[in-house]
Parts: C-alpha cells; structure tokens; sequence
C-alpha cells in the first residue's frame, strides 16, 4: 500500500493497512471481432475468462454459451436463434 505524500508519520501503521487493503484480483478480457456458435455446438468459457468483447455474438438455433464463472458479455450486437 502507498500513503500519498510524506507518509512517514503513519510507517508504524503499515503492517495494519495493508491487512485491511482489499487486493483486486486479475481480470481477464478476450477481446474478439465476431464470436459464432454454430448450430448444436457449445462454446465452454472456462472460469479464468471474466469478460469477452466482441462486436457480434451470433448464435444459431441450438448453440449455446456455457460459462464455469462469472462471464460478462460486452457486444455491440447480440443474435439468437440463428436458422
């Protein structure tokens, strides 16, 4: 942890501070173009994936997007049921 400025005067406090910073874990981002779930397949997003950004997710009839964490999806446009 840092203490902007002269932090000397709150040195002693160090060890107490840093047990009460929340850390912030790693986030991972896949970024891509199009993402296309054919028909009757199955895209497994592992739960290491936090965020994927695309600009279409297309998927067709029986496709499916399964996610073993928590996914967000960020698309410009979002197609389902695709004959």
């Amino acid at each position: 942890m840092y203490v902007y400025g002269d932090s000397s005067a709150v040195s002693a406090w160090k060890p107490i501070l840093d047990d009460l910073v929340i850390k912030r874990p790693d986030i991972t981002v896949f970024p891509i173009e199009d993402l296309i779930v054919d028909n009757g397949s199955t895209l497994h997003v592992g739960k290491e994936v936090d965020i994927i950004f695309a600009r279409r997710v297309i998927i067709h009839q029986t496709g499916r997007i399964v996610s073993e964490g928590n996914l967000k999806l960020d698309a410009k446009s979002v197609q389902g049921n695709v004959a």
